[in-house]
């Protein structure tokens, strides 16, 4: 993964309030 392109959250529910999901596959 290209550095620019993370992003840090401070847990899995800041990402889910900014619209993000969790992997599907590996489901962390």
């Amino acid at each position: 993964m290209n550095p620019q392109n993370e992003i840090w959250f401070v847990d899995a529910n800041d990402a889910r309030a900014h619209g993000y999901e969790p992997c599907g596959v590996c489901k962390p």
